[in-house]
């Protein structure tokens, strides 16, 4: 097959199999002096030039693999879900190749069909594209199947791949034995001595085998889920609800698309510290399954109330997760889900539901959920040792052993055309309802929201194209008041140079600690751009009125926040990434009630494919710390690894924390911790 336009963006592609892997060959033409490149870690090719392959495997347009490389070979796996998400947690084995050429370049996948799952058919029908991705004044795609924005579903437009027969996955059992050791040290305060600890070592094993092409079963015992760098701090000074941290762990990213809903009932980070798992993901004709299970040491608990949540480390636990999804028609699904989580001692939490998304129309589709839930907590009161209520005073916020129920809906008009967009949602939680196997940090809430914004492509030589639109909604609990309710217009423009710029301005009033706070009223926008291949930027700003929500009695606030990141790559194979967040909250007579920021700093240099090393440094002046993470890593592939490292932490001591002290430590800082480690797994085919 062929597309062609202009000659600089003419593309061939070729395809091929044989029976243990998928084939695939990409020309693609360009002046080799506009080719965005570099030498890059796995995954952090998208803001090259790339090409690659999108998958259907099931023709369910549910879910797809994106599977692409940069034109050094360098590669870049997501999965795609319904709704135009992409999950950057997948990761596969397969084979790449790239050269750049004179007139452009080459690339040369091979995919192993034991990375991939589908039907367990002798005559294989995939849905599939092939995209290229141009980046320069404008950041071109190039597509071999014709995408209509009038229809929503992109993978029903897709094209269609058959012939392939007489093809398994192979029965290969995947060993992933791992070794880990550490050594730490930490500082209580300043008046103590820096305690150093022994070292240590640990060894864990994963299995996996699949039984066919369309199921598979996957155990870990002992596994080391540490991060090797850590999540980016974020600003919660002023949030009363937990902030929610995406997912890096490999072993949870089998399957993850199957698990997500519109009520977040799966939140796999609330498996925190397991002991062992096991997992089993398959699927035949239109309808896919899942099973997880897993035994915790430390279980993490988010107790949701009305106007903030409580969060706690209990004990041991044993997690069980079950799912199934069909789909039908052009991208049409229905499913149900069951979770349940039992603690050691006593208390459970089981939640159970059904979820369904319709297409009326190409650009038109209903979608639904519902869940119930029913909770025994465990009898741990001294883990948050709260004193609020919830369920008009019948319950306590503590984990005191007592039994509720409720329940969680949700649903929504979706219409999304060349045009026009809009969507009509709206969600229940009651106050009892419980996701203690997912993320849901607020309840006691009914909440109706409209979305619609107007778009036109001009493409003129300064703006491509903009929309207009606006965001309107209300919330009420579950007594009939009115909680919250705002109107935001806004406005986006898409500009030459691959230039973002979004503004919005809320009108809002809020019930919140018992005041009710009228004129909420807050300017913000938001920009990003990668005018040139030697920068990428972005950046957010807000200014207005907000409310002090952790102050002892709430006020409506001056606000004035923002921040802005940027990356630079002054060589091929060095990036330098710099973000600053700043917030600052004043009373309204004047008068701070917090001022802060987050300044993070991360180089990488990648001296091959496998062989890099990086380097964090990041300042939290809301905590007072400045840490510091080196680290040296050799990757085979997503699964073979070897990392040396060490985390580095430096606190600025106050008085509060330093018992029986009057002395002031100001700007002082102490190292607080500092832990060196190793890590190294292979991966075993037998």
């Amino acid at each position: 097959m062929s597309v062609s336009s202009k000659t600089f963006e003419c593309t061939e592609a070729y395809i091929g199999y044989d029976d243990k892997y998928l084939y695939m060959a990409f020309i693609a033409n360009d002046n080799p002096a506009d080719i965005r490149v570099s030498l890059q870690e796995r995954d952090r090719i998208f803001r090259d030039d790339f090409i690659g392959i999108i998958l259907d495997t099931y023709q369910s347009s549910a879910w797809a693999y994106e599977l692409f490389v940069n034109p050094i070979g360098i590669q870049g796996d997501l999965r795609w879900t319904n709704g135009g998400n992409e999950d950057e947690a997948l990761d596969i084995l397969f084979e790449s190749k790239g050269i750049i050429t004179e007139t452009g370049y080459q690339v040369e996948i091979a995919i192993p069909f034991s990375s991939l799952r589908f039907p367990d058919k002798q005559i294989q029908s995939w849905d599939f594209t092939v995209l290229r991705i141009q980046p320069r004044e404008t950041r071109r795609q190039i597509c071999w199947t014709e995408n209509d924005r009038n229809n929503s579903c992109w993978p029903c437009q897709f094209g269609t791949m058959t012939g392939i027969r007489d093809i398994r996955p192979g029965s290969s059992l995947q060993l992933l034995p791992s070794l880990v050791g550490s050594q730490s040290g930490e500082l209580q305060n300043p008046k103590s001595n820096f305690q150093n600890g022994r070292a240590k070592g640990e060894v864990g094993l994963s299995v996996r085998y699949p039984f066919s092409s369309n199921l598979s079963a996957e155990a870990t015992f002992n596994p080391d889920f540490s991060q090797v760098e850590s999540d980016q701090a974020l600003i919660d000074v002023n949030s009363s609800f937990r902030l929610f941290y995406p997912e890096r762990r490999t072993f949870f990213s089998e399957g993850a698309d199957l698990y997500q809903t519109w009520i977040n009932a799966v939140y796999s980070r609330s498996i925190s510290n397991p002991i062992g798992a096991v997992k089993l993901t398959g699927g035949f004709e239109h309808t896919n399954f899942g099973f997880l299970s897993a035994l915790d040491e430390e279980t993490p608990v988010i107790v949701p109330l009305e106007e903030r949540s409580l969060y706690g480390i209990t004990g041991k636990s044993v997690t069980s997760i079950a799912r199934v999804r069909h789909s039908f028609g052009d991208g049409s699904n229905f499913g149900g889900i069951f979770t349940d989580r039992h603690y050691y001692g006593g208390g459970f939490s089981t939640n159970g539901g059904f979820d369904g998304m319709y297409r009326f129309s190409e650009d038109t589709q209903l979608e639904g959920q519902f869940l119930g839930s029913t909770t025994q907590e465990p009898n741990l009161p001294g883990v948050l040792s709260s004193t609020e209520t919830f369920n008009r005073g019948k319950y306590t916020a503590n984990l005191d052993g007592e039994k509720f129920s409720g329940y969680a809906s949700y649903l929504g008009l979706k219409k999304y055309e060349r045009n026009f967009m809009m969507e009509l949602t709206t969600w229940m939680m009651s106050p009892g309802f419980r996701a203690e196997t997912g993320f849901e940090p607020r309840a006691d809430q009914r909440k109706l929201n409209l979305w619609s914004v107007y778009k036109l492509f001009t493409n003129g030589e300064i703006v491509e194209d903009w929309q207009a639109g606006f965001n309107t909604g209300r919330i009420w609990n579950f007594e009939g008041a009115i909680k919250d309710g705002w109107f935001i217009p806004l406005i986006d423009f898409h500009l030459k140079g691959q230039t973002n710029v979004h503004f919005e301005y809320l009108f809002s009033g809020e019930l919140y600690g018992g005041i009710y706070f009228d004129g909420i009223r807050r300017f913000s926008g938001s920009f990003g751009t990668q005018f040139s291949e030697l920068f990428q930027g972005d950046g957010y700003f807000a200014v207005g009125r907000s409310i002090s929500r952790n102050t002892d009695i709430p006020v409506l606030g001056k606000l004035l926040s923002g921040g802005f990141s940027f990356t630079i790559k002054p060589l091929d194979r060095l990036n330098i990434q710099q973000s600053i967040d700043y917030s600052r909250l004043d009373y309204p007579t004047g008068g701070n009630i917090f001022d802060g920021s987050v300044l993070r700093t991360r180089v990488n240099y990648q001296h091959s494919r496998e062989l890099s090393a990086r380097i964090v440094l990041q300042y939290d002046s809301f905590n007072h710390d400045v840490s510091l993470e080196p680290l040296v890593s050799y990757k085979l592939n997503p699964f073979s690894i070897f990392y040396v490292g060490s985390t580095n932490r430096w606190h600025n001591f106050n008085e509060e924390e330093i018992p029986g002290s009057t002395e002031h430590y100001e700007n002082v800082y102490h190292q607080s911790l500092r832990t060196f480690f190793f890590k190294f797994q292979y991966l075993f085919q037998v």
